[in-house]
């Protein structure tokens, strides 16, 4: 579940930031190595080495402006680090060159940021442009190119190819096991992919074997409060939830938010992800006063950090009109 990354980037935030039923936040910060796809160390130097100072200056810049632009995407401003990842891309392009590995980099921020809009059709065409050149120049079991695949299986996700979405997560599983080892967090990445999207075709007892399997490890070599710990735990919710195991899903839930407010405060998209998908956990157990609250919350917070018309806002906005009806109607 790559994300958003710069140049000489880690694994930070991965997702990937699933939606009510399937967690949107690993997709997206998957929406965590949030800023992957930027681990080349073995990166071509030859053509920087031939740059002009003024080239040279000007990279320095871009670097500085493609943190900011990753500061607006975790403000979940998304429009505005569209613009700055579209911007940036160009200028990288025309420095060193459309596949060099920084270049790649900022095109795989961009694709995030199209994600995050649900613009989605765009986000899937340019995840494979990347791709097809990073097997190119770098071979299918690169860990870079292992990386923009998990990308790629998210944005198939979200469009609801859950098939094949299933299928480029298993076979990434596989191969980061061989290449990174099955505890690195790309590989974990995958194989919570993998569980979403066979949650999504109704195996959710297998899903949640998954799920409990990969949150294991997380919390074993991360620690419990990591952000990428946070979004398996939210995974696993939903596989409970998908059971009708509301009210151990409503625990996983609750502990989630608390966590996202201490890690990430109280004005973060993923803590306002929690709040829905804690609303409509409270809502399925014919608790709708207390479900409003949470809807209420995840509204205002969706309103200031996407705006009144993203797709996300809209949906919110329902849930709060369809428990505030029932409420009136008791």
């Amino acid at each position: 579940m790559s994300g958003i990354c710069g140049n000489g980037g880690s694994h930070s935030t991965r997702f990937v930031f699933l939606r009510a039923t399937l967690s949107l936040c690993f997709l997206f910060a998957l929406s965590a190595g949030l800023w992957s796809g930027c681990r080349d160390a073995e990166r071509p130097r030859t053509q920087e080495s031939k740059l002009s100072a003024a080239q040279e200056e000007e990279l320095a810049a871009l670097k500085t402006r493609n943190d900011g632009a990753k500061k607006l995407y975790g403000q979940g401003k998304y429009a505005q680090a569209e613009m700055e990842f579209r911007a940036i891309t160009d200028a990288y392009q025309r420095i060193v060159g459309p596949e060099h590995p920084s270049t790649l980099a900022i095109r795989n921020n961009l694709v995030n940021a199209l994600k995050a809009q649900e613009k989605h059709v765009e986000a899937e065409r340019e995840s494979r442009a990347v791709l097809a050149i990073k097997e190119r120049i770098f071979g299918p079991e690169h860990p870079s190119t292992l990386s923009s695949r998990i990308t790629l299986a998210s944005v198939l996700f979200v469009q609801g190819k859950h098939k094949e979405a299933e299928e480029e997560y298993r076979n990434n599983a596989k191969m980061q096991e061989r290449v990174l080892g099955p505890e690195h967090p790309d590989t974990l990445d995958s194989r919570m992919g993998l569980a979403l999207a066979l949650n999504a075709q109704g195996e959710h007892g297998v899903a949640e074997k998954e799920h409990r399997a990969v949150l294991a490890i997380f919390e074993r070599v991360l620690g419990a409060e990591d952000s990428r710990t946070l979004i398996s735990r939210n995974n696993l919710a939903t596989a409970l939830q998908a059971q009708g195991k509301h009210g151990e899903a409503e625990r996983e839930h609750r502990a989630v938010l608390a966590g996202r407010e201490r890690v990430l405060g109280p004005e973060h998209p993923d803590l306002f992800e929690s709040c829905f998908n804690l609303a409509l956990c409270v809502k399925n157990q014919n608790r709708e006063a207390e479900a409003l609250v949470f809807a209420r919350r995840a509204l205002d917070g969706r309103r200031k950090s996407l705006g009144e018309d993203h797709p996300k806002t809209k949906k919110t906005q329902r849930l709060l009109d369809e428990l505030e009806k029932s409420l009136m109607a008791k």
